[in-house]
């Protein structure tokens, strides 16, 4: 379907010869083309009503006594231009186009040019009016795909409370239930229980500030990147009841991409601990000094090889574009009953 010309376009024509004025004017009066026109008569001028003033096309001649039409690009905010002239010279034209300017169009004596004006700024007006609707169509797409996207994100955080902080949290009541028993019973028993309460709680409150995290993700960058990945080892201990030894040594300034980039490999590599190692231990060591940061995990369970992970297994797909993304060099080792190590190693380029 082919565009509509909008019913309210704005010309503007700045041409400073009266007679080729007139002619012009003429011309797109005596033409379909429903517009209302404006005539400036020099370059200076014409940035003065641009600065102001909307308009959906521009004509203009090459050369003006106080200057030229390349000389309206910065103040003309992207409105198609179309230039005539009598200057006949193929390069010229070229340059002109590659300038920036949409037709180029000579001033023949037999007044030709006069006939394709009309046609020329209906097919550029045209032209306008179809990238608007690409461009509006585009906007529409990513912002359905945006909604989809935040509707699915959301799926998935109530996935993950109901999956891990409401099954924390009905063992936390039932611990408590079993405590209360055994208090009765022998209260000087209760002690590891109270630890096994303990870790459970803990976790349960580790996980929850991960899923606000999640909500909001800007926090990422404003906490601290070994308070964030202790959070994380404190859910893992609660969620699973593994050992999990978490030391952080120095500080260091790093991008927020790595930043958010560290906290998504010691996420996906603590919840791949949960779910294939049958690990009885992990450790996770993050290293921090000027210009380079280190995050070592390694578990001892039962490894896996890595030329033999299944296509539908992207987690460690992903870890290594995230990596990638944020300058951080990734290496995972691991063979059948030897555990596993993951090392991520950010470098600051040097400038």
């Amino acid at each position: 379907m082919t565009p509509e010309i909008p019913k309210h376009a704005r010309l503007l024509i700045i041409e400073d010869t009266p007679r080729d004025q007139l002619s012009v004017l003429d011309a797109i009066r005596k033409s379909d083309i429903r517009c209302d026109l404006v005539i400036a008569v020099s370059i200076k001028e014409a940035q003065a009503r641009l600065s102001h003033e909307e308009y959906e096309l521009i004509v203009c001649e090459y050369q003006l006594h106080d200057g030229m039409v390349f000389d309206l690009l910065d103040t003309s905010k992207n409105i198609p231009i179309i230039v005539i002239t009598r200057l006949t010279h193929e390069a010229t034209a070229l340059n002109t186009i590659k300038a920036g300017i949409h037709e180029y169009l000579i001033k023949d004596i037999y007044g030709q040019y006069l006939i394709a004006l009309p046609i020329i700024i209906q097919s550029v007006l045209r032209r306008k009016q179809l990238e608007i609707q690409q461009h509006t169509q585009a906007t529409i797409t990513l912002q359905n795909a945006q909604a989809i996207a935040m509707m699915e994100e959301r799926q998935r955080l109530a996935r993950d409370l109901h999956d891990s902080v409401t099954q924390t949290l009905f063992a936390i009541a039932m611990t408590t239930q079993a405590i209360m028993k055994q208090w009765k019973q022998d209260p000087h028993g209760v002690g590891e229980s109270l630890e096994e309460l303990q870790d459970l709680s803990q976790g349960a409150l580790a996980e929850i500030r991960t899923l606000l995290l999640e909500l909001r993700p800007s926090a990422l960058l404003e906490a601290d990147l070994g308070d964030l990945v202790r959070q994380l080892c404190t859910t893992l201990k609660g969620r699973s009841r593994l050992r999990v030894n978490f030391s952080s040594q120095g500080k260091a300034n790093i991008t927020p991409e790595a930043q958010v980039a560290f906290f998504r490999i010691a996420q996906e590599s603590l919840n791949n601990i949960i779910k294939h190692s049958r690990a009885k231990k992990a450790d996770v060591y993050l290293s921090r000094q000027t210009g380079r940061v280190e995050l070592l995990i390694q578990d001892d369970g039962i490894g896996f090889n890595p030329q033999n992970v299944p296509p539908s297994h992207l987690g460690l797909k992903i870890m290594q574009e995230r990596a990638s993304d944020a300058n951080i060099t990734l290496s995972i080792t691991s063979t059948p009953k030897t555990g596993t190590q993951v090392l991520a190693v950010w470098a600051q380029k040097e400038v």
